[in-house]
């Protein structure tokens, strides 16, 4: 039930707001642990890009799980749902990306904090590194594979919902 309420106070905050200027994006931080990972190691290898990944995700999910956690036992609930949402509003851009939202939503209600987090990192790595250059080509196609396995179920839960509102219409 938190989860919702979460979800709703961060999608408000996002159309109210969209990218706070005030403090460095979360995804910045993401692609620049991406971009660390890449000029250290890289290798156009299914092996490499499987380590950027692993490495990349293993970072973000321990920090997301610490602050959930901390968040949890340490926080009043009230205290913990506006700065859950406030985290959560900066991963969901909205405002600034007018759609993609329903998959961030759609972890952010099912996981939580941590939900949103994973998603939208594993859906930067892809972003960043997906396989749709030579130069990433195998280095890219784990990215790419996780992220479309990640989207499988929203995307398919959009659908059915156009098609049964089309049908009303």
């Amino acid at each position: 039930m938190t989860n919702i309420f979460i979800a709703i106070i961060a999608y408000l905050l996002d159309r109210k707001f969209g990218e706070y200027t005030f403090i460095k994006h979360p995804l910045v931080v993401i692609t620049e642990l991406i971009t660390f990972f890449e000029q250290k190691f890289y290798k156009n290898t299914l092996k490499h890009g499987l380590f950027l990944v692993m490495f990349v995700l293993l970072i973000v999910s321990l920090f997301a799980i610490s602050l959930y956690l901390y968040l949890n036992l340490f926080t009043p609930l009230i205290i913990n749902i506006i700065i859950s949402a406030f985290i959560a509003s900066m991963f969901l851009s909205h405002k600034n990306l007018k759609g993609g939202v329903i998959a961030p939503i759609f972890y952010l209600l099912i996981f939580g904090l941590p939900g949103i987090i994973i998603y939208k990192t594993i859906s930067t790595i892809d972003a960043r590194i997906g396989a749709n250059t030579p130069k990433y080509n195998k280095f890219g196609k784990i990215a790419s594979a996780l992220n479309s396995g990640v989207n499988f179920i929203p995307f398919r839960f959009t659908d059915f919902v156009t098609k049964i509102l089309e049908k009303q219409k």
